[in-house]
């Protein structure tokens, strides 16, 4: 286990916060309890937290639904739900963001995942500020997420009831597709190259939760794959991320041009579904959602030859 704040660092903090000079937004905190993250990091957080800086989509989705989003002071460019949160200060990219940014808007802690930035997060750290790393890649993942975020929050009791009621929700539509054929289904998530999701992503605990087999868990996390491969396994469906055309082109449509995807099962029964990654890509509240739009992918009909978002989000 690693240590965040240590006791001399809290001690200058503390100092700094009550100099003259200083521009903190922050009363000193009644007191501090410790958090431990997905990494193993265990942090002093100051109770009450009262300003947060969120550069994870999915841990600023769990603020929301535990009815705290007037706690967020700064948010990443992909931290976009719920709708509420765009009225908050955009800080920069989780990847690209400044740390002066960040520290701009005082927070009391701040909120990210395995892609944020690793040393600009240490340097937020050396600075006094308390940083969590969350990094859920199976439901209960997202569910233990959501506990230890209404406990830094104080809102332990509301978070305990948000995971009965997906837990409920979570097994109900498993129920449902209990005795449904299994679909093959692969998750492609670019296209060049070609990565698809394999075991231990949040893309294949969603294709299992609804039904699905995916022939590419063999392989652990974000896999490059070679065309021959997947036209090896030939896929019952193929999921990828919606998106805005490209050149005129979206990643269903040049997955389905691919000659050498030509004869596969989904190419050639129509069976390309693209699905809204805010949903599906980030580990959140919202998986449930996520398990009923791949749900209905794997085990609806095509409309009108094809499959896309509006159809499986319906």
């Amino acid at each position: 286990m690693r240590i965040g704040i240590r006791p001399a660092l809290i001690l200058v903090l503390v100092l700094v916060l009550a100099s003259p000079g200083c521009v903190s937004h922050r009363p000193p905190p009644d007191r501090w309890k410790n958090i431990t993250d997905d990494l193993g990091y265990t942090e002093m957080v100051p109770v009450p937290v009262r300003r947060i800086v969120s550069l994870a989509p999915g841990e600023t989705e769990i603020v929301g639904t535990l009815g705290r989003t007037d706690l967020l002071v700064g948010r990443c460019i992909a931290c976009t739900w719920p709708p509420e949160v765009l009225n908050v200060p955009v800080v920069g990219g989780d990847r690209t963001f400044q740390v002066e940014t960040v520290i701009a808007q005082d927070p009391d802690l701040v909120l990210a995942t395995p892609r944020t930035e690793t040393a600009r997060l240490e340097e937020l750290r050396e600075r006094g500020y308390a940083v969590l790393v969350f990094a859920p890649e199976t439901f209960d993942g997202i569910y233990r997420n959501i506990r230890v975020v209404g406990e830094a929050i104080g809102e332990e009791q509301k978070a305990l009831q948000v995971v009965a009621d997906l837990r409920e929700q979570e097994a109900g539509i498993r129920a449902e597709n209990r005795d449904r054929p299994k679909v093959r289904a692969v998750y492609v998530i670019l296209d060049d190259p070609l990565y698809v999701a394999g075991n231990l992503t949040y893309e294949n605990s969603l294709i299992v939760a609804a039904g699905g087999v995916n022939p590419m868990a063999s392989g652990r996390g974000y896999l490059m794959a070679a065309e021959e491969s997947i036209v090896r396994l030939d896929p019952d469906t193929i999921l990828v991320p919606a998106e805005s055309p490209v050149n005129g082109t979206t990643l269903a449509d040049r997955i389905a041009a691919r000659p050498a995807f030509a004869n596969l099962s989904a190419v050639r029964n129509h069976r390309i579904c693209a699905i809204d990654p805010a949903i599906t890509h980030w580990p959140s509240p919202r998986v449930v959602r996520g398990i009923e739009l791949v749900s209905d992918c794997l085990h609806q009909s095509p409309v009108q030859g094809s499959l896309n978002a509006s159809q499986a989000s319906g």
